[in-house]
Order: C-alpha cells, then structure tokens, then sequence
C-alpha cells in the first residue's frame, strides 16, 4: 500500500517539475482566446490609437502590441495594461500594422492569443496644400489639390454661396475632382483630405478643410434681336418722322449672374467686322448700340456670349445663336390720293425679292412680291388710315430672310 502511494506521489512531482521546466523555457500553455475586435480608435498628424477585445484575459491582464511600416519591418513595440494603446511620432498620412498578443504575469506572449495585423493610419499633412479651380463648364467645375501629403481620399462638400448646409457630398480618390454646380451659380466647395484604411476607418481633420469658392461660366445667351436699326429717312408724303442715323440697337435677355457681355458683329458673308465688350446691365434686356459702315444698307450677323471673371481671367459661356439682320428697305416717299397710292424705296444691297404690304388696323397683308429691279409700286383700293411698307428679302447661307419693316399712314 505504501508503495502504491509512493508512486503516484511521484508521478505527481515529474508532471510539476515538467510544467516548471516548460515555463522558464517560455514555453506558456493557456487556455486564454484569441485577441479579437482590433480596430483603430483614435488618430492625429503623427498620432495613432488602437483597442481591442480580450474576453478571456483575467482581469488587469497585460497585452503586447506590435507596430509594423507596410513593409511588414517591426518599429516599435509597447506593453499595455488596458484594451487600448497610443503610439506616437508617426508619419502623417501613412499607413501602418498592429498585432496585439496577451501576456503572461512573467511577460511572455502567449502565442495563441495573437490576433491578426490591422492596418492603421495617421491624417494627412495639409499645411502647405493649395486649391484651385483649373476648369469649368456651364453646370460643372474641376479643382486641383495640391501639396497634400500621405491622402488617399477626398470628401468634397459643395455649397450655394450665401446658403447654409451643404449641396452635395461626393467621396474621390484624386486631386483632380469635377463636381456639378447649378447654371449660372457661384459654390463654395469644402474639400477634406483623408487617409482611409482597409478597415474603413478613416483619419481625417474635420475642423480644418480647405475651402474655395468656384464658378461656372455663365449659360448661353438668349433672345438676341435688334431693337431699333431704322436706316432711312423721313418718306415724302408720310406723317413719319424718319431717322438720318445708322445706330443700331442690339438687344439680348440679360443674365445677372454674367459679369459682362462680348458682341460680335459678322457681314452676310460670314467675316468679322466687330467685337464689342459690354458691361453687366441690370435691366432685363442688355442693350448695345452701335454704327459699323461695313453693315450700311447691306444687313449683318451678330452673337453673343456672356463671360464670368474667374481667377482674374474673363471665362466666356457658349455663344447665342447667330442673329441674322436685314437693312429695312428705305421709303423715300408715297404718292397719290387716299385709296391709290404709290410707295418707292431704294434698294438694299443682296437683296433679291422686296414685298410690298398694306398695313389696316394694324395687321399686315402682303400685296405683291417683286423681283431685286423693283423700286416702287402702286397699290389700288386703299381705305382712310390705310398704310404701306416694303419688306427686303436677302437669302443667306441657302434659306430667305426677311427684313423688318416701318409702316407708314400717308398725308392723303
């Protein structure tokens, strides 16, 4: 019986001197899980925080955490009594890898618990970085970041000047960025540099984005049309009081977001004979008036385009569609009695066809067409405060086109 004792005494003893062997070797058995939940907390310019979850570590257990560049090279390495750990003097924007493992009461990694390497990240460096906007359109800009080091996102957030709140938020992935703006709109874009991690945690500065305002060019010019171009005289026989200028007057819908306007004046032919630049005008029609001897009694072409000052530089939108203007026909005089009379006109050059109208209570009926030789005609059955005019027909670029007229209420 005392020898059987003996035995598992003994037994006993080697399993105890094997286990103490086995620990002062560091070699550690545990029944302790593997770290899990590792995931960045925290981050700075050179900052970076990190924790995790430990469910079977007994309570005040102590953790190793591993630092790694992307290289995989080890840099540093600190021991923590929590489910969280600081590392500092690290590189803005750039990315690096934590390991964490749970130790022994000794200090020894127990190799079991290690958990996977999560990647980390630090906030870009944005102190020498600039903004600009390098391009733009009638509903769209692109901007340029420059100088940042270490992002490789960026949340832009666009705003209406004047309006709070923010328009849009889009997420890129370059410093080339076009974003959408409304026509004929001044935006202010908020652009935040970001470091993202595989993870999806992001390191950003939320209270410092850098900020421009941007502007589109403005939209194309509408309803461009003359308003006065009256080329004649005062007609012998008539009651009106005729005009001895050239002046023309052109007219367009204003845009009050334009900072002003160009005008360009073509011949029938197509060749340029004038540019104009006008101001911004606070009406709702914009008004250009002008005398050019190259259009004289022969008719011109004009376009407009509306143009916003960005960055110093006049950014003109797209051209209106070109206006075609003829000359009207010059009355010289009516003659005869109230119901026949005779209008004659001079010719207007490159026309080919003039038509003759009797104007009654204000409505116009064409009476008859003539060929480019005609320069009067007389007009039968007209009733009291009956009127006449003569309309130029010129074809340009294949398609007929009519002048404007001036009708006149003779003195018989």
């Amino acid at each position: 019986m005392v020898g059987e004792n003996y035995k598992i005494v003994k037994h006993i003893l080697m399993i105890c001197i094997v286990m103490l062997i086995c620990c002062h070797g560091g070699i550690c058995v545990s029944a302790a899980g593997r770290i899990t939940g590792v995931c960045q907390s925290g981050d700075g310019l050179t900052t970076a925080s990190v924790t995790w979850l430990a469910a079977d570590a007994a309570p005040g257990a102590a953790f190793g955490v591993y630092l790694y560049d992307n290289a995989g090279n080890l840099l540093g390495y600190q021991v923590a009594s929590g489910e969280q750990a600081w590392f500092n003097g690290l590189q803005p924007g750039t990315s690096y890898y934590v390991q964490v493992v749970q130790l022994t009461v000794q200090g020894e990694a127990i190799a079991d618990t290690m958990s996977d390497k999560v990647e980390l990240v630090t906030r870009p460096d944005i102190s020498q970085a600039g903004l600009v906007q390098q391009g733009q359109t009638e509903n769209s800009v692109s901007i340029l970041l420059q100088n940042v080091s270490g992002a490789n996102q960026y949340t832009v957030n666009t705003m209406l000047l004047g309006v709070e709140g923010a328009v849009a938020s889009q997420v890129f992935g370059n410093v080339v960025m076009t974003l959408p703006i409304l026509e004929n709109t001044a935006a202010q874009v908020a652009v935040y540099p970001q470091r993202a991690a595989s993870t999806g945690y992001v390191a950003v500065n939320l209270e410092q984005p850098l900020i421009l305002d941007v502007y589109v060019i403005p939209s194309k010019v509408q309803e461009v049309y003359v308003g006065v171009w009256y080329p004649t005289v005062k007609p012998k026989g008539t009651t009106f009081p005729g005009y001895k200028s050239n002046k023309v007057c052109l007219e367009w819908q204003n845009n009050n977001y334009a900072d002003g306007y160009q005008v360009i004046i073509y011949d029938l032919s197509g060749k340029k004979r004038k540019t104009y630049e006008v101001s911004a005008q606070s009406e709702t029609y914009c008004k250009k008036e002008f005398t050019l001897a190259a259009i004289k009694n022969k008719g011109f072409m004009a376009e407009v385009s509306a143009y916003k000052v960005i960055g110093g530089q006049k950014c003109y939108g797209i051209c209106s569609e070109r206006e075609i203007v003829l000359p009207q026909a010059t009355v010289t005089k009516i003659t005869g009695t109230a119901k026949k009379r005779t209008i004659y006109w001079k010719k207007v050059a490159n026309a080919s066809k003039y038509v003759v109208y009797r104007v009654r209570k204000g409505k116009l009926k064409a009476i008859k067409t003539f060929g480019k030789g005609v320069v009067k005609y007389t007009v039968k059955n007209l009733k009291s405060g009956d009127g006449l005019a003569v309309a130029a027909k010129v074809k340009v670029n294949g398609k007929w086109h009519t002048s404007s007229i001036t009708w006149y209420i003779s003195q018989y």
